[in-house]
C-alpha cells in the first residue's frame, strides 16, 4: 500500500518575495502562501500569522500584534455579551440555578430571597451588562483607527522607488525577498539616524 500523504509548504518571512507580501496583505488571499501540498483556508491564515509575527520582530514594528490582541480582547467580550444576555433572557422566563451560577461567574450576582429581589438584580444585572457595549465600541475605534492608518495602499513600485531614492543607487528590484527589504529598510534607519546626529 502506497501512502500519499503530501506535504504543505508555505512561504515563510525568508523565502516570501515583497512583491506577493504586498499582493496577499491587500487581497487577504492567503491561499498564495501555499507552495505545495494541500491546506485548509485557517492553515494558510495560520501560516500568514506566522509570516507577520516574524516580520513584526524583525522590523521592530508591533501593531500587528497590538491589533490581534485587540481582535482577541474584542471577540472574547463580545462572547461575554452574548452568554451574559442569553443568561439573562432565560432567567427572565424561569429561574435556573446553573444559570445563575454562570452569572454569578460573570461578577452579577441575583438575589433570589423573594420574586421582587429577584427581578430588581435581574433588571440591574441587564442595565450592568450593557456596560460591555461600552466597551465593545471602544475597541471598535481603536480596530478602526488601525484600519485607517493603512488606508493608502501600498505598491511594489512606490516601495522600490523609495528605497532606491533613499539608498542614491539601484538597491533593489521586484523580486526582493521581504527579509531583504527589511535589511534595506534598516539601513537607511541607520544612516538617516547617522546624518541627524551629525547636524
Amino acid at each position: 500500500m502506497v501512502s500519499s500523504s503530501t506535504t504543505k509548504k508555505f512561504y515563510t518571512y525568508d523565502d516570501i518575495k515583497l512583491k506577493l507580501y504586498i499582493e496577499v496583505t491587500q487581497s487577504r488571499t492567503y491561499r498564495k502562501l501555499l507552495i505545495s501540498g494541500e491546506a485548509s483556508d485557517d492553515e494558510c491564515f495560520a501560516a500568514w500569522e506566522s509570516l507577520l509575527i516574524r516580520n513584526s520582530k524583525a522590523t521592530g514594528d508591533l501593531d500587528y500584534s497590538n491589533y490581534f490582541q485587540l481582535v482577541q480582547t474584542y471577540g472574547l467580550l463580545l462572547a461575554k455579551y452574548n452568554v451574559v444576555k442569553a443568561c439573562i433572557l432565560k432567567l427572565t422566563y424561569t429561574i435556573d440555578s446553573r444559570v445563575v451560577g454562570i452569572l454569578e461567574e460573570f461578577g452579577y450576582s441575583l438575589d433570589l430571597t423573594s420574586n421582587l429581589t429577584y427581578a430588581t438584580t435581574l433588571n440591574n444585572a441587564s442595565i450592568s451588562s450593557n456596560n460591555i457595549v461600552t466597551k465593545l465600541a471602544t475597541i471598535q475605534k481603536q480596530l478602526a483607527e488601525y484600519e485607517d492608518k493603512d488606508s493608502e495602499p501600498l505598491t511594489i513600485g512606490k516601495i522600490i522607488a523609495d528605497i532606491n531614492t533613499a539608498m542614491k543607487f539601484q538597491a533593489i528590484d521586484s523580486d526582493v525577498l521581504l527579509s531583504e527589504f527589511n535589511e534595506y529598510k534598516a539601513l537607511i534607519q541607520k544612516q538617516n539616524g547617522r546624518r541627524s546626529s551629525n547636524r
